[in-house]
């Protein structure tokens, strides 16, 4: 675990002895820009592999290099990835999905090349297992029974401005090139195999739908050659978004949909039939600018744990299938890529009053049960909020708002603003 320098509360005669009129700009602060912006980093895409956990931090010191960080099981933590290496992929241009990890192995993509890399435990070199070219590859996942790993791939060799998308599989030792498994639609994204390694689904769209807007779940059998069968439809279509699809451990699909209006989480049953997981007015997942988010996942006790946002606030959910969603109390108003497996859960979190973090939860209470990473080196003391909101009355840090109506219409609109 980490230790922040605290920022301490305001002395009486400071901020919290009243308002004084100054001009704009020169308001005093125990803040100073040094403890925001010095020592920070970015913290993004969580993963767990064994007694290990990883994530991504982009280093401002590095030239906003994007660096693979572990931190093992005895508390250790060490980058994974050297200089010049940049973890990072532009795959639907934002990227995501930029690395996966299975047994202590580890695959990335390099920003500078687009190339994918792997090191294995106990190695300190990085060896290239794609060949070079106009390829970004994302949204990794290990295919166990083939040994071999899957992908995103775009392919930029006839225009950097319409790329050809695929579904690859990528050899563990590198020796022979990608093998293409799918292609055709404009775009592909979340290629997932199931536990058995016996059908992979996928999202797909096409120009000119964003994935929020329209997108198809698809699922295929794989042959003994490691080729896919015909596809078929799962959900999905001109008028329904479809994000995140997962298998559960004892092989059930599971995904969001907005069919209802709302992101909400479901899984496939046999029938087939749809069943409802999280009826209510809540996103559970976000746009996908970017590849790989995941806001729910698989408890050891068979619930799931999910993330949906509400109210103006991320929230935690844990919900037993077919039986009930209760919310978990939680300080976090933003709560990232949620990851569960080998019995922990984690995330990347934040709220008004604390910078973002890597957060480890308790599996059976989904309770904060320590924090792995601050994103800065400098916390500041709640004391000191409630001295600016002493002092200046009117204030309000991230304080939600709603709007009753807007033309005439009435409506609900939660908003985030500071009133100074």
């Amino acid at each position: 675990m980490e230790d922040e320098t605290p920022i301490p509360p305001v002395e009486s005669g400071g901020l919290a002895a009243g308002p004084t009129p100054l001009p704009f700009g020169s308001w005093p602060s125990p803040i100073r820009i040094d403890d925001l912006v010095g020592d920070v980093v970015r913290l993004s895409e969580p993963w767990i592999d064994g007694d290990d956990v990883y994530w991504i931090e982009g280093r401002p010191a590095e030239d906003g290099r994007s660096v693979l960080v572990r931190h093992r099981g005895d508390g250790s933590t060490t980058d994974v990835t050297p200089p010049p290496f940049n973890v990072r992929t532009r795959v639907h241009e934002y990227g995501g999905g930029a690395y996966t990890v299975a047994g202590g192995t580890v695959v990335f993509s390099n920003l500078p090349d687009g190339r994918l890399y792997r090191v294995d435990p106990g190695d300190a070199e990085a060896q290239p297992i794609t060949p070079a070219g106009a390829f970004r590859y994302a949204d990794l996942r290990f295919d166990p029974r083939r040994r071999r790993f899957l992908a995103i791939r775009e392919d930029h060799s006839a225009s950097d401005i319409d790329a050809t998308a695929a579904i690859v599989a990528v050899p563990l030792d590198g020796e022979h090139p990608p093998r293409v498994l799918h292609e055709g639609p404009d775009f592909l994204a979340a290629p997932r195999i199931s536990p058995d390694g016996g059908r992979l689904a996928w999202l797909e769209w096409d120009h000119p739908d964003m994935p929020w807007d329209a997108s198809r779940l698809r699922v295929a059998p794989v042959e003994e050659d490691g080729s896919l069968g015909p596809s078929d439809l799962a959900a999905g279509g001109l008028d329904e978004s479809i994000a995140q699809p997962e298998w559960s451990p004892d092989g059930v699909l599971h995904f969001v949909s907005d069919r209802t209006g709302w992101w909400n989480v479901y899984r496939l049953l046999e029938g087939p039939r749809l069943e409802p997981l999280t009826p209510m007015d809540a996103e559970f997942a976000d746009p996908a600018w970017i590849v790989d988010r995941s806001s729910y996942g698989f408890l050891p006790d068979g619930a799931l744990a999910a993330v949906g946002r509400a109210r103006g606030r991320d929230r935690l959910f844990y919900v037993t299938p077919g039986n009930i969603v209760g919310e978990v109390d939680s300080p976090y108003t933003e709560i990232g890529t949620l990851r569960i497996g080998s019995g922990r859960v984690v995330a990347d979190t934040g709220s008004p009053t604390e910078a973002q973090r890597i957060v480890a939860f308790d599996p059976a209470t989904l309770a904060t049960s320590g924090v792995l990473r601050h994103a800065s080196s400098v916390a500041i003391d709640p004391e000191v909020y409630r001295a600016e909101a002493q002092a200046r009355p009117a204030s309000s840090l991230a304080r939600q708002n709603t709007a009753s109506s807007i033309g005439g219409v009435s409506l609900r609109v939660n908003v985030f603003c500071w009133l100074g």
